[in-house]
């Protein structure tokens, strides 16, 4: 079987014929035994032709890479757009995160927008990656062509606007295209390669491969868990369901599912419904292992589950779970007793998922015997914010709720929570245990929980009382603004930073709280670390200025105490400084540069962060200069200060070619440096501000210059572009 290239006729960003065609039917490299690494020399110049071209570039990129590759949040992801163009191809503004590791970078080509997650790994030898403008490769991918078997039609093409899920691989030695908007789920695996086994008298090892390709034309959705294999053709607009293993062409626009995949459903023939990754009838299909049986559950109704979803409002409650043995079946008891409270809040509907995170006792086995629950298990411990994106990206619910497996908050009340959802107009609904219910929530955390909600309703300029709830709703829609969000228990504290930066309307109701039995698994130090780490780091994303600036403004009030200490003793008739004195005045000076330098930093950072999200840039208005903001107030300010230093350099160099001791002029001097730095910083960095406003701006004046030439503008649409 031989897939076919994408037909380019009417697409003016098809891939050329000669790589987008996969190898000939059923070619076979045959292999020898590899030649033999003569010696310790020998062993590394093989391993570095596995990493780059030449010796050169290898040490050109790794330079790069381990300079920048390490560096975290918008930073980083600034530095990286601008510095990685030195060793791979970028067209445009790409965001690439702090982790990702990539080998042979001169093959790697970026289109505009496109962004790489952290835990990507590129390996791009010999025949490239090319990943298309807009397009999303998720934490934890590997895309990996490593083709040292000269198959012609390797590579790896990613067309626009798609989207690589968490932890997928993708192998091209025989050629991988996916097309534009194809979205691919966690854990999927695309490999376009497979081995030769026909001599059973020779290891296969030594049987050679083939490698037929694979193409995945636009609107493809494939489902978690899902394998694609060699000589593969997927049609346009076709669902591939969750697990299924493909083996023969899809055609267009049809539901395939199960082990091996065969077509359950032609769409467009029966009425539209919302297809979900895990309700598809598998029964109907073919018989297939135990564990996929398991999705082909009824609900409470005694109703198949086979494709579209409920009618009605659903609410899907995911469940993680480590070790809960014993307490996870009341747990779901009083989840599955909340039914009617639900629909009298509008909730028709109600999901159960319960994620297992490696669990080593019998929680698995205990939740299975719940005929409306869904059980999904992790081979290992992943983490606790791991095992709640893996329910959330198998769940069907227009709304996403999660609460622990200890009891510890009170399922009842979720019908409050929708209740409040529905009439706040909510994306985000949290569960406060500190909003004035009865809380048992032991001293140590509590304390904690303030220091937590007082940083986040800083810097995010909105009052949030408790960040860290693990029980909450979330509007499907609000997803996509939410993610990415980290594995650990340190998901809840991120995605209240980043839900109020993202502008999302988060309301908090008010929940008792009852410490669990046993020990917990939060722990205080080395949790509490990693909550103000990512806390810090995620609203450095969005809002550089509100925590550089007041670090800034800090150090500048600092050294300005100094200042008025110094004229305050000298209008004494003080005239020496002892050690302390002379240590606080080099010390104001140091505060007094880095202060500038950190707050003006901040800014320029806040209009790099509104370039990168084209959206509104967050600046300090409310510090402003003669009524202006006071950004816009560095270049003069600058100028007059830098002046003042060179003029204060001149006389006190003047005085010394007059006969002044240096005993009564160091003070000058230093003064001097510190108003000709600080106006060299502030001046440097109105420039710049200056030009990354103009970018930013840049769209709007278009559309105001185009909407006053020719009338009503609208922008091309992502077809037209294409034309």
């Amino acid at each position: 079987m031989r897939p076919n290239p994408v037909n380019s006729s009417s697409d003016s960003h098809a891939r050329p014929t000669a790589r987008t065609e996969p190898a000939t039917l059923g070619a076979r490299v045959w292999l020898t035994p590899e030649s033999r690494v003569d010696g310790l020399f020998g062993g590394i110049r093989l391993y570095l032709s596995r990493q780059s071209q030449s010796m050169s570039r290898y040490i050109v990129e790794q330079s790069v890479l381990t300079a920048l590759g390490w560096v975290p949040t918008v930073l980083g992801i600034a530095a990286r757009g601008l510095i990685y163009r030195l060793i791979l191809r970028m067209e445009g503004l790409a965001a690439i995160e702090n982790g990702v590791r990539i080998r042979f970078a001169g093959n790697v080509r970026l289109g505009h927008g496109a962004y790489l997650d952290q835990g990507v790994y590129l390996h791009a030898c010999p025949n490239g990656i090319e990943i298309g403008a807009g397009s999303l490769v998720m934490h934890g991918s590997v895309l990996h062509v490593y083709n040292y078997r000269q198959m012609p039609h390797s590579g790896i093409r990613i067309g626009r606007q798609t989207l690589i899920g968490e932890y997928n691989v993708i192998r091209g030695q025989g050629g991988v295209v996916l097309g534009d908007r194809v979205y691919t789920s966690p854990m999927v695996q695309i490999i376009a390669v497979n081995h030769v086994f026909d001599d059973p008298a020779r290891p296969f090892t030594e049987q050679g491969i083939t490698a037929e390709g694979i193409v995945i034309e636009d609107d493809v959705w494939i489902g978690s868990g899902s394998v694609i294999l060699d000589g593969v053709h997927i049609g346009k607009g076709s669902v591939v369901a969750a697990g299924a293993v493909v083996t023969k062409d899809v055609p267009a626009h049809s539901v395939v599912a199960g082990v091996p995949a065969r077509v359950i459903k032609q769409i467009g023939t029966e009425k539209a419904g919302r297809q979900t990754e895990e309700t598809v009838d598998f029964s109907k299909v073919t018989s297939a292992s135990p564990e996929a049986a398991t999705a082909d559950k009824e609900d409470s109704t005694g109703e198949e589950r086979i494709g579209s979803r409920p009618a009605g409002v659903t609410l899907s409650i995911v469940i993680p779970a480590l070790n809960e043995e014993e307490g996870i079946s009341d747990i779901i008891t009083r989840v599955q007793d909340i039914r009617a409270d639900l629909k009298q809040a509008g909730i028709e509907n109600l999901e159960i998922l319960v994620v297992d995170d490696g669990s080593t006792d019998g929680t698995a086995r205990i939740a299975s015997t719940f005929d409306s629950v869904r059980v999904i298990r992790h081979p290992s411990n992943r983490g606790y914010g791991a095992a709640i994106k893996t329910g959330f990206a198998n769940a069907c619910g227009d709304w996403l709720a999660f609460l622990d497996a200890d009891s510890t908050y009170p399922p009842e009340l979720f019908a409050k929570l929708c209740r409040t959802a529905v009439q706040e107009k909510a994306d985000v609904v949290v569960g406060s245990r500190r909003s004035g219910a009865d809380t048992q929530m032991p001293l140590v955390r509590r304390i904690g929980n303030v220091l937590w909600s007082t940083l986040v309703s800083y810097i995010g300029k909105k009052r949030i009382l408790d960040p860290a709830s693990g029980m909450r709703i979330v509007r499907r829609s609000a997803l996509p603004r939410l993610y990415p969000l980290p594995d650990g228990l340190n998901f809840t504290p991120v995605m209240s930073t980043r839900a109020v930066h993202e502008g999302l309307n988060v309301i908090e109701v008010p929940i008792p709280y009852h410490e669990r039995s046993g020990r917990s698994k939060l722990r205080v130090v080395q949790d509490g670390t990693r909550f103000l780490k990512t806390i810090v780091w995620t609203a450095l994303e969005y809002n550089p200025v509100r925590i550089l600036g007041t670090f800034g403004l800090l150090g500048l009030g600092i050294a300005g105490l100094v200042g008025v200490s110094l004229v305050a003793l000298r209008l004494q008739g003080v005239t020496e400084l002892g050690p302390w004195g002379a240590f606080s005045v080099f010390a104001a000076l140091v505060l007094a540069v880095a202060g500038v330098s950190t707050f003006a930093l901040g800014i320029t950072f806040n209009y790099l962060t509104g370039l990168l999200h084209h959206g509104p840039v967050p600046l300090p208005r409310h510090i402003t200069v003669f009524g202006r903001p006071i950004d816009h107030q560095f270049g003069w300010l600058g100028a007059v200060i830098f002046l003042g230093g060179v003029s204060l350099a001149v006389t006190s160099l003047a005085l010394a070619l007059q006969g002044w001791e240096i005993s009564r002029l160091w003070l000058w001097l230093l003064g001097s440096a510190l108003f000709t730095l600080v106006g060299l910083q502030l001046f440097i960095s109105w420039v710049l501000m200056r030009v990354m406003e103009a970018l930013n701006d840049r769209p709007v004046r278009v559309t105001d210059e185009m909407r006053l030439q020719f009338g009503e503008y609208r922008e091309p649409s992502l077809e037209a572009s294409r034309q």
